[in-house]
């Protein structure tokens, strides 16, 4: 069978048509119609492309560089909590950029396939005045993995969880409403104030937490930027990390309805928490010490990990991978681009994608392979912010895009679409239409992919934005929507500070919060 070359089947081509019908090949429901006539005339181009294009397409790694060290820690961690009811600790530091929440997602990999859960949460700097919301986000991430389990798993659950909580189980319910999903409808608990309040909630919420510790599948907390945490939760995480505490055990004695009990299914298993922060921004008298003081003076065990920029040699393999060409090839393009980044991994893939977007770097289907512009790369590297570049690349997103970025960014590191959609003052359909093209660049990251959502993945080509081609399924009040995030808190700051959009924000979102 014939197999055709780039050239053969796109030699008539103008550069816009072949680089719209490469990416059309492999996103479904997004091909351009001018792919069909070439479908019908060459009927091997759709597997021959297929082996082809992700070498076409400008994408960055997920694989990690430099990293086997700091992995093998994390997994050395995980092994001496299995099997055990030790807590751990494990701190991630580094300066923003490095890397330190992709080495935690490659140890995930692992905790999902030993079947232990693993849970999330990030605190933001915007949210420093509500107490527990990291925690809370976390732990909110945990009810959404319950509740995708069989009906039999959930009622092992509610039992286990009635039985650590008893009837004060309300108090967890207030702050996971969801929770009532699994365990139903909770009696009134007696109403408490002052110290006794807030020792009432730390014990509930641990006992919360311990029960989904098992000696064979430990739970596996992962906070991120911590150096942004509450006070209330620094104080929460040292009380986990002691798993006891005698103020509490005394407060029993004064409170009967805290009583507490003890698992009687199993014993307590392994917990390890896990702690993202950013060093440089961490100081000694930072809470964020102080509490890591107390807790070391308990004797806890906690190990810390320093994430260090990239060598120029791990620099050089991302770059060549990228360009898809050999590490000697890289080399020119890497003693320019390591000049500018200090090899920080974020900086690296934001600037290589600037250069991408602003021409510097382009693929040649002639020759089949990346070249790069060396004098217009120059050009483009007098750029000195990292934050203006992001946002000279956000000023050439769709007008919409760019609007609903900046409400996004308003929200928060993390938002769902039903939240921004009534901010938004749009459908959640046709929000979520407006943030597909920040999703396709990577600008934000899905959280919660729902099966029965896909409608909101699937891009109209026609209209420009994502839509069902069923409307009767369109989701409803109840439909379970998905949770985004921005990728990194630069990005958000490039969301906020660009320009363009036709709203006023703070009038949006004062006239949106009644309805939120």
């Amino acid at each position: 069978m014939l197999k055709l070359t780039s050239y053969q089947i796109f030699g008539k081509t103008d550069a816009s048509t072949k680089i719209l019908v490469y990416r059309g090949i492999r996103e479904q429901d997004q091909k351009p119609v001018a792919i069909k006539p070439l479908r019908r005339k060459y009927p091997s181009l759709q597997n021959g492309l297929k082996k082809q294009d992700m070498s076409e397409r400008f994408l960055i790694p997920e694989k990690l560089y430099g990293r086997q060290h700091e992995v093998e820690t994390l997994l050395a961690a995980l092994a001496r909590v299995t099997g055990s009811s030790t807590t751990e600790m494990i701190l991630v530091a580094g300066v923003p950029g490095v890397g330190k929440t992709a080495v935690v997602k490659e140890v995930h990999k692992l905790i999902v396939q030993q079947r232990s859960y693993f849970i999330e949460g990030t605190f933001d700097r915007l949210k420093r005045d509500i107490p527990f919301s990291g925690l809370v986000q976390a732990l909110q991430n945990l009810i959404e993995q319950l509740l995708s389990e069989t009906d039999a798993e959930i009622q092992q659950w509610k039992a286990k969880i009635l039985s650590a909580l008893g009837e004060q189980a309300q108090i967890i319910i207030n702050v996971l409403p969801k929770l009532e999903l699994i365990i139903g409808k909770q009696p009134i608990v007696t109403e408490l104030s002052g110290t006794a309040a807030q020792y009432r909630f730390n014990l509930l919420f641990q006992k919360f937490i311990q029960v989904f510790t098992t000696k064979e599948h430990p739970l596996v907390i992962f906070l991120d930027n911590l150096q942004w945490a509450d006070a209330a939760s620094l104080k929460f995480i040292q009380l986990l990390m002691s798993r006891s505490n005698v103020s509490i055990k005394n407060l029993t004695l004064s409170y009967p309805l805290l009583k507490d009990k003890k698992r009687d299914d199993e014993t307590e298993g392994g917990l390890l928490l896990l702690g993202a922060y950013r060093n440089n921004e961490v100081s000694r008298t930072h809470p964020l010490s102080f509490t890591l003081n107390e807790m070391r003076k308990t004797k806890a065990i906690i190990h810390t990990i320093y994430i260090e920029t990239l060598n120029q040699a791990n620099s050089n393999r991302l770059i060549a991978d990228i360009l898809c060409c050999a590490e000697t090839v890289a080399i020119p393009l890497n003693q320019m681009v390591f000049a500018k980044t200090k090899g920080n991994p974020f900086l690296i893939h934001r600037f290589l994608k600037y250069l991408y977007y602003e021409g510097g770097i382009q693929f040649n289907f002639d020759i089949g392979h990346w070249q790069c512009d060396m004098a217009k790369v120059k050009a483009l590297a007098l750029t000195d912010d990292v934050v203006e570049f992001m946002v000279l690349q956000m000023e050439k997103l769709p007008k919409h895009t760019k609007e609903v970025l900046k409400l996004a960014a308003c929200i928060g590191n993390s938002f769902d679409l039903k939240t921004l959609s009534i901010v938004y003052q749009k459908s959640v359909v046709d929000t979520a239409g407006d943030l597909w093209t920040a999703l396709v660049e990577g600008l934000v990251l899905l959280e919660v992919d729902v099966d029965n959502e896909k409608l909101l993945l699937t891009k109209n080509s026609s209209s420009g934005v994502i839509s069902n081609k069923e409307p009767k399924k369109l989701p409803n009040a109840n439909s379970k929507l998905p949770q985004y995030k921005f990728v990194h808190d630069r990005v958000r700051q490039a969301a906020y500070s660009v320009r363009g959009c036709f709203k006023s924000i703070d009038h949006v979102m004062l006239k949106s919060r009644s309805r939120v």
